[in-house]
């Protein structure tokens, strides 16, 4: 059985919280201070741009699938070519963890 969360918003801050990341939260403050009200305004249209349709579509799938994103998908796009798109996402996730892993602290 997958885990369970308390509430409805629980997962989706989890999600929030392993994209972030406690690096990017420090980086965000310096490049803030840098660059002032411009870049946060640009980086709150880039995030409501392409991170909300992302969430509420991995959501959607997720409540659709009732399983985990590589079921999910070989379930609901059987006879599509968006049915290896799970493993897409799945090596994706991989190279993003070894790049934020390797060397990024100096």
């Amino acid at each position: 059985m997958g885990e369970q969360y308390g509430s409805r918003s629980g997962p989706i801050l989890a999600a929030i919280g392993a994209a972030a990341g406690l690096g990017n939260i420090w980086r965000f403050a310096y490049l803030a201070g840098e660059n002032g009200g411009a870049f946060l305004l640009v980086n709150l249209l880039i995030a409501l741009a392409f991170g909300a349709p992302l969430v509420v579509a991995e959501l959607a799938l997720g409540e659709r699938g009732a399983a985990d994103a590589v079921t999910a998908f070989e379930v609901l796009a059987l006879h599509s070519v968006w049915r290896h798109a799970d493993w897409l996402g799945v090596v994706g996730a991989g190279l993003i963890l070894s790049y934020l892993g390797c060397g990024t602290v100096r």
